[in-house]
């Protein structure tokens, strides 16, 4: 880690012996979001608690009821007939309307169940992944202060 520091500090000066770059300082807070945009692990774990969020929606709605609205309308050339006598067959326009609603009653709570199990992993996923970032300001602040030499 020495070594690494080291060569950090030797690549940014200049040939004159004068810094390259001028050094800025971050604070803690700084080095910690620095850390947690660039955690590849972190990343995985958020993206895993949003698949197990999504999957609960989804068990959930599998056992909402489901209602759909179709509606038609038939035109059609209609002769005009000498008697003047006019039928449903016979419209210009025929328009139809139809609502259907699903409803499972009893699926033996398969869904409810899966959603509860689906519930308490997506919970136990979001404290790993805040214990994970707790872990991570830890690191970062071990190293920080070890940096400062405090």
């Amino acid at each position: 880690m020495n070594q690494l520091l080291a060569a950090i500090i030797i690549l940014s000066m200049g040939p004159s012996g004068a810094w390259a770059v001028e050094p800025t300082t971050i604070t803690l807070a700084q080095a910690y979001e620095l850390s947690l945009k660039r955690s590849e692990a972190l990343a995985i774990q958020g993206e895993s608690v949003a698949e197990l969020s999504a999957r609960v929606e989804e068990l959930r709605a599998a056992a909402k009821p489901k209602i759909s609205l179709h509606g038609s309308e038939l035109i059609q050339d209609v002769p005009s007939s000498a008697s003047g006598v006019s039928s449903t067959f016979s419209q210009r326009r025929r328009e139809e309307a139809r609502l259907s609603a699903h409803q499972p009653i009893f699926a033996g709570f398969r869904e409810y169940l899966a959603a509860r199990a689906v519930q308490s992993q997506t919970t136990a996923a979001e404290l790993s992944l805040r214990r994970a970032e707790q872990l991570l300001y830890q690191d970062v602040a071990r190293a920080y202060l070890d940096l400062l030499g405090v």
